[in-house]
């Protein structure tokens, strides 16, 4: 599948779940929401086999961000007072994974 297709189909996965829009996922606020729901679509594109350099060219952060991402995703996930990260990560992979 293309990288544009996969990304497309990734956002659409986090904003029925989030509420968050893509171009807040792209854009640059710091609400911890909106953060957690970059954060989940890098994290579901780098593992869906995209490079982090491609993954950071669409959500218009440095490559470096997307490697931060992927090191610091699973604690985010453990240690973070809301539910709700986790629970998006579990819907998100099982809806890609039956899409």
């Amino acid at each position: 599948m293309m990288i544009g297709d996969y990304y497309s189909r990734t956002v659409a996965v986090v904003e029925d779940l989030t509420g968050i829009s893509d171009a807040e996922i792209r854009g640059s606020r710091k609400l911890r929401e909106i953060v957690d729901a970059r954060w989940l679509v890098a994290w579901l594109m780098c593992h869906a086999g995209y490079y982090p350099r491609q993954v950071a060219a669409l959500l218009g952060v440095s490559t470096r961000m997307v490697q931060k991402i992927l090191q610091e995703f699973e604690g985010r996930v453990k240690y973070s007072p809301d539910v709700m990260l986790r629970n998006n990560k579990e819907a998100a992979e099982k809806m890609l994974r039956n899409s």
